[in-house]
């Protein structure tokens, strides 16, 4: 790369960041183009140079990460490990916004036949859903989509990624027909 100045400010800024970085953000040091063969050319590196480490993408963000295998070593190193706990309600409701988004919270009750404003609190707090606006009837209900958390806690692209309604269906009535 002809730029080490725009590599290295793209390095700093995945290094740096608490979250995936998008490709908009990332767009204000070079042009898209510039930014994909940067990213390219530090995985590169991290592999030419044997370094436990990987760019990740998480959505249209990415971050450094760890390569596969180095988790045990930091869980230990740090004595803590990094997991979104979730009640059977708020993995409902999680399951809901993320199949049905945007998704009102009158609709989420009304498929769970049960109030979920404390799921979607908790939900909310921990970055797992967001309002992504208001929708156009009666009163103005707060629409909620999955938030930036989402993606990362279970390791997916993006929401294709999520296993489709009839690969459930499939994988359940599998279950439902074993003898146990």
């Amino acid at each position: 790369m002809e730029n080490r100045e725009t590599r290295n400010k793209v390095f700093l800024s995945l290094l740096f960041t608490g979250e995936p970085l998008k490709m908009n953000i990332l767009s204000r040091i070079a042009p898209k183009k510039e930014i994909e063969m940067i990213l390219d050319e530090i995985s590169g590196l991290f592999g030419r140079e044997g370094l436990p480490l990987r760019i990740v993408q998480f959505g249209d963000g990415y971050r450094i990460g760890t390569e596969p295998g180095s988790d045990d070593f930091l869980k230990d190193f740090f004595r803590k490990e990094k997991r979104v706990r979730l009640s059977r309600a708020g993995l409902e409701v999680l399951t809901i916004i993320a199949y049905k988004q945007p998704i009102t919270i009158p609709e989420i009750n009304q498929i769970r036949a049960i109030n979920s404003e404390g799921p979607i609190k908790t939900l909310l707090e921990k970055n797992m859903i967001e309002i992504s606006g208001r929708k156009d009837s009666l009163g103005r209900p707060l629409l909620f989509c999955t938030g930036p958390m989402f993606l990362e806690a279970f390791g997916l692209k993006s929401l294709e990624d999520l296993p489709k309604p009839v690969e459930i269906n499939m994988l359940k009535q599998g279950l439902d027909n074993e003898d146990y």
